[in-house]
């Protein structure tokens, strides 16, 4: 499990820096003697380790660009060097990040037929 997190927190460091937080968290409060509080970070600290374990370990991804195909997983390749020196890297964490990036917040908040009025309007007016 160590060696896994440890791969998964090398190139995802955000996420990382997230639980250092939270350990900092931990830490504070248990020298300010909230054991309850602690103990809720503690929970969540763990949790959030064995979430990250579980949809890292044992898993492969796919990624393709044009007509380079690479597979990622966390023991054999979780980085891959091609011959111009570009790293790839390609989890589950990544078409999460993938997913969110192309949802269209304004279309899910006011409906579609809205989005495109506005848009219309909007590029009506660069034409003038």
């Amino acid at each position: 499990m160590i060696e896994v997190l440890k791969q998964f927190y090398s190139v995802h460091y955000n996420v990382g820096a997230l639980c250092v937080l939270v350990f900092m968290g931990l830490f504070f409060v248990l020298t300010k003697k909230n054991y309850r509080t602690a103990l809720i970070l503690a929970v969540i600290l763990t949790a959030f380790n064995i979430f990250i374990y579980n949809k890292t370990a044992n898993r492969v991804w796919t990624l393709t660009e044009g007509e380079q195909t690479w597979k990622f997983s966390v023991l054999k390749d979780w980085t891959i060097k091609d011959e111009k020196g570009v790293v790839h890297h390609w989890c589950w964490l990544d078409e999460w990040w993938y997913q969110i990036s192309k949802t269209d917040l304004v279309g899910k908040l006011w409906g579609t037929k809205e989005v495109e009025s506005y848009r219309k309007t909007s590029e009506e007016r660069m034409d003038q």
